[in-house]
């Protein structure tokens, strides 16, 4: 409620005197249309989110699952605001997921590694890295399971799943040396 009064409040930023919050601060904004929503993390699935919208929002999983083609769920959960993921998101931090790697296979990631680790998870894909060295922090073992997602979009009502598009190949950025503190 407190967020709608605000947006009330700032509706007309040209108003003089002791008028809207915006002016007493001394912004000048343009004129606000129509209210807009934004939520970090997540893809819009309501109806007009956009004018150029068509109605269908694609919702990334992994590299190696398909991506979710939806549009807005019929009868909307009034909870979402008209929001669905924007992907499967990780399971753990990047560091997280390196260090599960590395004590999977005894150390540090050598070629030998990242060619076993690569093989078991990108099968049927043609996964390509820019820098030519694999990142694997992006690995789909670093998400959340997408069959997991798909069925947690459609349970919850935030978003209807039209179609799926299977991916044949992938490019990423690849390994870029961060400097990452461990």
């Amino acid at each position: 409620m407190a967020l709608r009064r605000l947006l009330l409040d700032c509706q007309d930023p040209r108003q003089q005197g002791d008028g809207p919050l915006l002016e007493r601060a001394q912004f000048r904004l343009p004129e606000i249309r129509r209210l807009i929503y934004h939520a970090k993390g997540a893809t819009p699935a309501y109806h007009g989110y956009a004018d150029d919208a068509s109605g269908l929002t694609l919702v990334p999983l992994n590299m190696r699952e398909p991506i979710l083609i939806t549009r807005p769920a019929r009868s909307p959960n009034a909870y979402t605001l008209g929001f669905a993921p924007h992907g499967a998101g990780r399971n753990t931090s990047r560091t997280a997921h390196l260090k599960m790697l590395e004590e999977e296979f005894g150390g540090a990631l050598g070629h030998e590694a990242l060619q076993t680790i690569l093989a078991r998870e990108t099968e049927g894909v043609d996964v390509r890295f820019f820098t030519g060295t694999p990142d694997v922090s992006e690995l789909p073992s670093a998400y959340k399971n997408a069959a997991q997602v798909s069925e947690a979009i459609e349970r919850h009502g935030l978003a209807e799943i039209i179609d799926r598009v299977n991916p044949l190949g992938t490019i990423m950025a690849g390994e870029m040396n961060w400097n990452r503190r461990r």
